[in-house]
């Protein structure tokens, strides 16, 4: 019995060892059209998309050790700013208001990474309540230059209007009249002042599990 235990062959079981993972805060260089954005895959991490890309189940690096994407550079950039800090897109001027054709690009790269967040911000239109337009309505009294606020913006609409002006006591026209009628200066003032609310487009904190 003995004998026929020291006999049998030994059998080794292969040892399998858990697949290498990437540290997270690896830099990661990402070839975005024809410019390039270096960052890590922490950042990238809320984006199905390039969480995928950046795996070990794909071999998807070019030659200098970069990831290709094929998409606008110009429209990637806001994007990693909200990867990065959970900062919102907001595309306003002050002439031209809201650039509603940004934001559909946007949102087309927001779904094609597949970062839901974004989208669904995008999709709701968030932006709306970030940025809003109050209007004051004034008479204007004078001419005189008037010096508004950076933020504020003012239209003048003069008229010729007619107004009654009494005269002095002591002094009286014809007729015991002590007033007449002349042609004024008037108008009205709208001043516009542009509130952007920067708590609105910031993304509240997460709290991890």
């Amino acid at each position: 019995m003995e004998q026929e235990m020291a006999s049998s062959p030994v059998i080794s079981r292969p040892t399998f060892l858990p697949p290498a993972t990437e540290p997270s805060t690896r830099k990661v260089i990402l070839q975005v059209g024809e410019q390039r954005f270096t960052t890590t895959r922490e950042t990238l991490r809320e984006s199905t998309f390039l969480a995928t890309l950046l795996s070990n189940h794909w071999n998807s690096t070019q030659e200098d050790g970069s990831y290709f994407i094929d998409a606008d550079p110009a429209l990637f950039a806001p994007i990693l700013q909200y990867l990065r800090r959970g900062i919102y897109p907001v595309f306003y001027d002050r002439v031209r208001g809201h650039d509603y054709a940004r934001y559909a690009a946007l949102l087309q790269e927001a779904r094609f990474l597949g970062i839901r967040d974004l989208q669904t911000w995008l999709q709701e239109r968030k932006y709306l309540d970030v940025v809003r337009v109050e209007m004051v309505l004034k008479e204007l009294v004078d001419l005189k230059p008037r010096q508004a606020a950076g933020d504020t913006e003012c239209e003048f609409y003069p008229a010729w209007v007619e107004k009654v002006v009494y005269k002095v006591p002591d002094v009286t026209l014809a007729q015991g009249i002590n007033h007449e009628q002349v042609r004024v200066l008037d108008g009205m003032v709208v001043e516009k002042r542009v509130v952007f609310d920067m708590e609105k487009c910031v993304r509240a904190p997460r709290i991890e599990p």
